[in-house]
């Protein structure tokens, strides 16, 4: 395990809390334990079928000294069991488990700090420095379920997030100032992304990976509808020295060391109507891209619209449709780049089999989702997968999380669209206030793009089962 500065300065920090009195530290925590099992397209000779498990420990103590409240949370992250899951290119890292094998070698734990923040608050709203975890899309809170169901699992993180479903996630080193109510708050956030997500080594800063954004959004809830809105402008700049990922031939990749600059412009409106036949939801989310690509000029684009009906009986079935896409690249020869870049996101909101991302992507979807119980729920979802142009790559990822790579895999297209049909089932089980049990099984018949990869075998699946108990 490695411990750097900002694991000495967390210790320092509760030092000082301790000293300061007992009485006025809290403390909470959470354990995370998930056994995955990946049956990867076939690749022979090497392990595409395997299971691994992998562990996150975290610590939080929180403080308050007048109108101050200080934040200080350790993390440790432990691996079991990881496979040697990665083929030459372009299979390249067979899952998740291939990913850790790459990134951290035999390293299988490792300790950092996760938070480490004070919060300032006043009639003036908030202002948040140090380490701490931000997903765009939250700007409000929502007392209604199902509008809240949307908001987080629909509308945020599609720009930054904290990676959460990965084995170690990620952290901002960052200032959030946030002023208003939720009937209309503006929030203004800057900041470097920490190592993590697949790195071990989660104490470091991206110092060359700086995001801003700027938002304002409101909310309003009655007793027949309920909605909320948002529109943002972001800034994603990253100047490391690493090989681009997009469908320029690989020597004009490599020459080709001007930085990344693009900015975001967009919005969202979730709204539900509430009636005695069921409730109706409506949510759209639209975003344009400019700036640079390196040596790139860019532009590009992406579009959610998604309805769903509610049905006020046993089991509360809810059956949601939807077209998400994200624009790609139609020619690697011309001087722009048209592949959206989400930045740094979290991508298994959006591909529940992370196989893929939002990126050069057009998924049309069905879900239907179950309350058969009031501590057990299940969903049901099919996506019809492809790419936006076969002239670009496919696309896997969230985004920057060290300075070794780009943090994007792409693929070959072989000229082709169609990526794939999946269809998956998710169960979660509320065992108790503490103790949440949750089950996922995904089913991959592979398209002609996928058979170009991996001829041997274009179907997939990925199984898991989490065990998430807060202390």
């Amino acid at each position: 395990m490695r411990i750097g500065k900002p694991l000495l300065l967390a210790v320092a920090l509760l030092a000082m809390a301790s000293a300061g009195g007992y009485a006025q530290v809290k403390v909470q925590g959470t354990w995370r334990v998930r056994v995955e099992d990946w049956q990867w397209f076939n690749v022979p000779g090497f392990d595409t079928d395997y299971t691994y498990a992998h562990s996150l420990l975290r610590l939080a103590l929180t403080g308050e000294t007048g109108t101050a409240r200080w934040t200080a949370e350790l993390a440790q992250a432990g691996l079991i069991d990881v496979p040697n899951a990665v083929a030459p290119a372009p299979a390249g890292q067979l899952g998740f488990g291939g990913t850790l094998k790459a990134v951290n070698g035999d390293n299988t734990a490792s300790l950092f700090v996760k938070q480490l923040n004070v919060q300032w608050s006043g009639d003036w709203g908030t202002l948040k420095v140090g380490r701490q975890e931000f997903l765009d899309g939250r700007e409000v809170s929502l007392k209604d379920a199902g509008l809240n169901w949307l908001h987080a699992n629909r509308v945020s993180n599609r720009l930054i997030g904290t990676f959460g479903f990965s084995p170690v996630t990620r952290s901002f080193d960052a200032l959030l100032v946030q002023t208003g109510s939720n009937a209309s708050r503006w929030v203004l956030f800057a900041g470097y992304p920490t190592q993590g997500a697949f790195d071990l080594n989660a104490n470091p800063a991206l110092t060359r990976v700086n995001q801003f954004y700027l938002a304002h959004a409101g909310a309003q809830e009655g007793d027949t509808t309920a909605y909320d809105w948002r529109v943002f402008w972001g800034l994603y700049r990253d100047s490391r020295n690493v090989l681009k990922v997009d469908n320029r031939p690989l020597p004009a990749r490599q020459s080709d060391t001007e930085e990344i600059g693009v900015w975001t412009l967009g919005g969202h409106w979730a709204q539900v109507w509430k009636s005695a036949a069921g409730r109706t939801d409506l949510m759209l989310w639209a975003a344009l891209q400019g700036g640079e690509w390196g040596k790139l000029s860019h532009s590009a684009f992406s579009l959610a619209v998604e309805a769903g009906f509610q049905f006020p009986t046993e089991w509360r079935p809810w059956v949601r449709i939807g077209y998400n896409a994200g624009s790609g690249d139609d020619n690697p020869a011309d001087t722009t780049h048209k592949t959206f870049v989400p930045g740094m996101n979290t991508p298994r909101l959006y591909a529940q089999t992370p196989f893929y991302n939002t990126m050069n992507l057009e998924d049309i979807f069905v879900q239907v989702m179950l309350t058969p119980h009031p501590r057990w729920s299940a969903r049901v979802d099919y996506h019809r997968l492809r790419l936006n142009r076969s002239s670009d790559l496919w696309y896997a990822g969230g985004g920057p999380f060290d300075n070794s790579t780009y943090g994007v895999a792409g693929r070959p297209s072989g000229g082709k669209r169609d990526l794939a049909h999946l269809f998956d089932i998710s169960l979660t089980y509320r065992a108790s206030d503490n103790l949440q049990i949750s089950l996922y099984r995904g089913w991959v018949q592979g398209g002609s793009v996928i058979q170009s990869v991996y001829p041997a075998g274009n179907d997939g699946g990925f199984f898991f089962i989490e065990a998430n108990y807060r202390f």
